[in-house]
């Protein structure tokens, strides 16, 4: 490697990859001459883990590094329509069709210790690429005690916007001494965890093969849903309140499981009539895989049990149905709209109390979503509290977690009550995001 030469890996999504070889490879032969830059590309099946997005390494100066990621942001934004239409047998499939805010996205991956010059301390360096770019710029979360090799960087906005944030990152990139550790572009024979090409959900990619008796099942799942799909999301007549918090703790662990098999929770169609839901939950439950079968059973109960109870039907947000369960499961395992900023899932701290029994969890809300949790005159907190038996506080207005416009919001109780607690509330700002993107006039 040349003296001033770096590398920098980014992911290119699979619809993108033709129009920046070129034919015969002409397009990126060009691309290396004019930049000056080595640009390798991993092959046409070899995904990253959990992706349909090829992996591709470019080595050179700053300038060429910047230079070629300008050409490939250029490329991913001309998304073909047909990648974002959903085809109609992936319902039980790990993702296959493309979120459309793929295309407002750059995803480079980086070695973890230039993920932390990245970050800075406090998370002060990526709060301030943030503000001087003016992209939104998250991390695939750090699990637990062991460190991932490399962590995937999800910069979103603007086409000049993820340019600047790019060219920031290259900068990180020059300053870290053991920037160029990991040169692979092939994952297939990298053993041990490798990162989340999602900010969101867990730390790790979803290596799930797609199981066996999946299409077989999807195949009647789509016959049974016919096009309803989504539209159906919020017809289930189940609501939460007949559910205890340990309920929906069983339903969100489960419906967590399926995701990480690959399963999109969003399509499994919890939103739909039971004897339909039941279908599709016995069509995984047949699978091969014990642990998602396990789940797919337990959800298809929990289904059963609802339309039972259809005497109240789902009281307007108040009743969260299985269905937005399965929508936000799905969200936050990358399958919706992955790329809002979910501030509600960045947790600032989770201690456990002296006796044991007792969490408590903090979690931060953007000032304009806290009215959100807060309902009508405190309704929906309370209803909140009830719901769980967590105990939920939200600091005084004006009073924000230094360095933000935050609210810190902290919950106490049980760990089963405080989960559920946590989890309604990200339920509750996911929902009102999309609403307030739906309709941006009613944002006051």
């Amino acid at each position: 490697m040349e003296e001033g030469e770096y590398f920098l890996k980014v992911l290119i999504p699979s619809y993108a990859a033709g129009s920046i070889i070129g034919k015969g490879g002409q397009t990126i032969v060009q691309l290396q001459k004019e930049t000056g830059a080595t640009i390798k590309l991993s092959k046409s099946k070899d995904f990253y883990p959990g992706t349909t997005e090829r992996v591709c390494l470019i080595q050179g100066t700053v300038e060429a590094l910047n230079g070629v990621h300008n050409f490939i942001a250029e490329k991913v934004r001309e998304m073909p329509q047909s990648a974002q239409k959903p085809e109609p047998v992936s319902i039980l499939q790990p993702q296959t069709t493309v979120n459309p805010d793929r295309v407002k996205q750059a995803k480079l991956i980086v070695p973890n210790s230039t993920a932390g010059l990245i970050i800075g301390k406090g998370g002060a360096t990526v709060k301030a690429v943030m503000e001087q770019s003016g992209a939104w710029v998250q991390l695939s979360q750090k699990p637990e005690g062991i460190n991932l090799q490399e962590r995937v960087v999800t910069i979103s906005g603007e086409p000049e916007q993820n340019r600047k944030a790019v060219e920031i990152i290259v900068q990180k990139i020059q300053e870290d001494p053991q920037s160029s550790s990991c040169l692979n572009i092939s994952y297939s024979n990298v053993s041990g965890p490798v990162a989340n090409s999602n900010p969101t959900g867990s730390p790790y990619a979803n290596t799930a093969e797609v199981l066996p008796n999946a299409a077989a099942a999807a195949a009647t799942a789509s016959s049974l849903l016919g096009q309803a799909g989504l539209t159906g999301m919020g017809a289930f007549p189940a609501t939460m309140s007949s559910f205890s918090g340990n309920d929906l703790l069983a339903i969100t662990s489960a419906l967590n499981t399926l995701a990480s098999y690959g399963y999109n929770t969003n399509t499994l169609g919890l939103g739909l009539n039971p004897a339909a839901a039941s279908g599709v939950l016995a069509a995984v439950a047949a699978s091969a895989n014990p642990a998602a079968a396990a789940a797919a059973n337990l959800l298809a109960s929990y289904a059963s049990d609802a339309s039972g109870s259809a005497g109240h039907p789902a009281v307007g947000l108040g009743g969260f149905s299985l269905g937005s369960l399965a929508a936000a499961t799905g969200a936050s395992n990358g399958y919706l709209n992955a790329t809002s900023p979910l501030m509600a899932s960045s947790l600032l701290a989770t201690e456990k109390m002296a006796d044991g029994a007792k969490d408590v969890v903090e979690i931060a809300v953007p000032e304009n979503l806290v009215g959100a949790i807060l309902g009508k005159g405190g309704k929906t907190l309370v209803e909140y509290q009830e719901l769980t038996g967590a105990r939920i506080q939200i600091s005084k207005k004006g009073e924000f977690i230094p360095g933000t416009r935050n609210r810190k919001v902290t919950i106490t109780g049980s760990p089963a009550a405080t989960q559920a607690a946590q989890y309604l509330i990200s339920q509750r700002i996911t929902y009102e995001q999309g609403v307030r993107a739906t309709n941006p006039q009613k944002v006051g």
